[in-house]
């Protein structure tokens, strides 16, 4: 399927064409990209492609989250107990 705009001089331009013939051409700005919307080095080589950039953010946002094992309930034995030592009841008794 061929996209044709016309420019404001009357000439068609198929920006498929134009968007299949520039696609490994380094885009312009600070964004280490090419046409595709692969993500390259300064080799212009391809560093992670968008496919699977795609995936990776995908999965990030999507995975499970993490459910922790319910705690065990605390029987009432093993309470810590709030005795008064011995030292203290002198206190407490004044």
């Amino acid at each position: 399927m061929t996209t044709l705009y016309k420019t404001a001089r009357g000439t068609e331009i198929d920006m498929n064409a134009l968007a299949k013939k520039f696609e490994h051409v380094r885009a312009s700005g600070n964004a280490k990209l090419n046409g595709r919307g692969d993500q390259i080095d300064s080799n212009n080589e391809t560093v992670i492609p968008k496919n699977q950039r795609v995936i990776q953010t995908y999965y990030q946002q999507t995975k499970p989250p993490i459910i922790q094992p319910p705690k065990p309930p605390v029987e009432p034995d093993s309470f810590v107990s709030l005795d008064l030592l011995d030292s203290e009841r002198e206190f407490d008794e004044d």
